[in-house]
């Protein structure tokens, strides 16, 4: 069993990195262009790539955001050239959206950052044995679950 310090002093460091995920979340990265990027915009170049000439309705649905914050999104890349919008090649009205060559780089170069990302994080894990990792990840989805729930009692 845990002491009570070695709780607080966990839960302090859960915070902890709460705090500095958020602050790696308001950072930009160029990711081999000359334009920086936030994270939800590479986010977004990301789900463009992967669903390329999707509309911005079904943009909207990959992200699980609205329409209009979508749209709000697509005009913010398409001022820094990492997308374009054209009509769909079956539909006068419909608009599809796609990456520039830009976009393309943007995408690629986020693709290899995440994996080192990964690649790094999983090494502070793979000395850990399977078993602890595996009651790690319990405690982790039952974390994630509490806080779904809080977030639901404030709205």
């Amino acid at each position: 069993m845990m002491t009570l310090s070695t709780n607080q002093e966990l839960i302090q460091s859960f915070k902890d990195l709460v705090i500095l995920y958020n602050q790696l979340e308001q950072t930009t990265l160029k990711f081999g262009t000359d334009t920086e990027l936030h994270p939800a915009e590479i986010d977004t170049i990301d789900v463009i790539g992967k669903y390329p000439f999707s509309n911005l309705t079904s943009l909207a649905n990959y992200q699980g955001v609205t329409r209009g914050t979508a749209s709000k999104m697509i005009q913010r890349l398409e001022k820094k050239q990492m997308v374009i919008k054209q009509k769909a090649q079956n539909s006068d009205k419909e608009l599809q959206i796609t990456l520039t060559e830009k976009g393309k780089i943007a995408r690629q170069k986020h693709q290899e950052y995440v994996f080192e990302i990964d690649k790094k994080i999983k090494s502070l894990y793979d000395p850990l044995p399977d078993e602890f990792l595996a009651q790690l990840l319990i405690s982790v989805k039952q974390t994630k679950t509490l806080l779904k729930n809080i977030i639901q009692q404030r709205q």
